[in-house]
């Protein structure tokens, strides 16, 4: 079944590497997974290279921190797409020094800020699993479901930017992680947001191991 979904899910990683938001500072791509003799998932990832210490483009990743959308059999017969944000040994990553369980609790506070533009979404996961969820989308829709997602996770792009700039390995005296976000931010993230970017169902996520 999860066959038919590689035509959308290139297409739609084509489409996001063509919007005006690209830019030079993103990266992304899709593939199978775990591999490409025996997929269990399609799957599309977004992130920034100083996110990782894996040579990109790799779908299996080692370490760092990326979006993903994915559909596997069983999200295929719902009619659905599953989405999160892994961060996978983070004390790894060799430009910043930082503490998993520190950097999820800062990330989490920040999210609830755009938490209403995921649609049934959990942050009741382990530090590797910064949050998860899913939409609703029937085969025609995968294509711009993937890309409005993408689009969706760029203020979180800038808050995964924003916490790792706090911890930069040559930054001089940089602000350990207190785990909780300035209010200043929460006050613009608050402003920035005008409702819902997609429709909402009612909740029914669980963990998934992608990575």
């Amino acid at each position: 079944m999860i066959d038919a979904y590689q035509k959308p899910f290139r297409d739609a990683a084509k489409a996001v590497a063509k919007a005006s938001w690209f830019g030079k500072s993103w990266r992304c791509h899709w593939g199978l997974w775990p591999d490409e003799g025996q997929p269990k998932a399609v799957v599309f990832k977004l992130l920034k290279p100083h996110w990782t210490n894996d040579t990109l483009p790799a779908v299996s990743s080692e370490s760092g921190l990326f979006f993903s959308v994915w559909v596997d059999e069983e999200s295929a017969a719902k009619g659905r797409l599953k989405y999160n944000v892994h961060a996978l040994k983070l004390r790894g990553l060799k430009a910043y020094a930082l503490e998993s369980r520190k950097f999820a609790a800062a990330f989490r506070e920040g999210f609830q800020a755009e938490r209403g533009a995921w649609p049934n979404v959990s942050t009741d996961f382990g530090p590797q699993t910064l949050f998860e969820g899913f939409v609703e989308a029937d085969l025609p829709a995968v294509e711009s479901q993937i890309v409005a997602l993408a689009t969706a996770f760029l203020p979180i792009g800038r808050q995964v930017d924003e916490l790792l700039s706090q911890s930069q390995k040559d930054k001089a005296r940089a602000p350990r992680m207190s785990g909780i976000l300035s209010q200043d931010l929460h006050s613009k993230r608050a402003a920035s947001r005008k409702g819902n970017v997609l429709a909402v169902a009612p909740c029914s996520c669980a963990s998934n191991p992608l990575h």
